[in-house]
């Protein structure tokens, strides 16, 4: 999420100043980048306030897809839970572009994965992300932003493009501008569960409660304003990160289940409130004068 966080040590690196493409500062309309997949990138031209994907996401027909299928009635259990300092690391830390690699490798297999990210916005015109986080139901990945920032787009981008592949993100709406921004990428087929809880009428619509909702998990937001510029990030840093993500499949899996469960009870009550105006239109009979 957006760090507010100061560091006098970090505050003296600049991250941004070891960015091989310097951060575009300019105060105009954003101009979207080609899109990874586009047929001829030589030919494409930006049009500032219209998304270059804008075809394929208005065709986009999300139960034409696999990882639209129904939710399966088993996910009763949620992942094992994080942050325990007696167990082993289980996460990837992904700081180099070989690990960068194998995190797309492993994307390639799989139907969905979750996705959150950690933005450094204090004293930045625009700010830039640091941190990005990617769970399947195998695998934690935590990825170093700062230091793969000129390698996101190359590795990743095909994955979040792809229509076949679900992208669950929670209250994602500047995710998905930051992911555009600092690397050229563009989300296609996501299920936000901030807005599932929305439909779902539930009393609190932050991540915070969906995991002690769901899987009676209590979120440590301590870092949630941290200066995740600092490097080396810490373990307890990396923990965090790496929670945000962990459950999120599971959580998607629960919301599923209970807006297709909502959906069939409208839907049931909308049969019933047919069948009673057609049985009261029956029995009143011909008017007469």
């Amino acid at each position: 999420r957006g760090g507010l966080g100061f560091s006098d040590d970090a505050a003296a690196r600049r991250p941004q100043d070891d960015f091989d493409v310097p951060a575009d500062n300019a105060d105009g309309p954003f101009a979207p980048p080609c899109p990874h997949g586009h047929a001829d990138p030589s030919a494409y031209v930006p049009t500032p306030g219209v998304h270059p994907l804008r075809e394929a996401l208005d065709g986009l027909t999300y139960d034409a897809h696999p990882s639209h299928a129904a939710a399966p009635e088993t996910a009763t259990a949620p992942p094992p839970p994080t942050g325990d300092p007696s167990l082993p690391a289980t996460f990837t830390y992904v700081d180099t572009e070989a690990a960068l690699a194998d995190l797309a490798s492993h994307l390639d297999g799989v139907a969905e994965f979750a996705v959150d990210l950690e933005h450094h916005s204090y004293r930045s015109f625009r700010g830039f992300t640091c941190v990005i986080q990617v769970s399947t139901r195998e695998r934690d990945f935590v990825v170093d932003a700062l230091a793969l920032r000129s390698k996101m787009r190359a590795h990743l981008a095909r994955h979040f493009e792809d229509a076949t592949k679900q992208k669950v993100m929670h209250g994602a709406d500047m995710d998905v501008q930051w992911l555009q921004r600092d690397f050229g990428i563009y989300v296609v087929n996501m299920f936000d569960t901030g807005q599932a809880a929305r439909v779902l009428e539930l009393p609190s619509k932050g991540l915070a409660y969906a995991l002690k909702h769901f899987c009676d998990v209590d979120a440590d937001k301590r870092y949630q304003l941290a200066d995740w510029r600092r490097r080396p990030l810490s373990r307890e840093m990396l923990e965090y990160a790496r929670g945000d993500t962990h459950h999120l499949l599971y959580v998607h899996d629960r919301m599923k289940q209970e807006l297709r469960a909502l959906t069939e009870g409208l839907k049931a009550k909308a049969k019933a409130a047919a069948g009673l105006g057609s049985a009261a239109g029956s029995t009143a009979g011909p008017s007469g004068s």
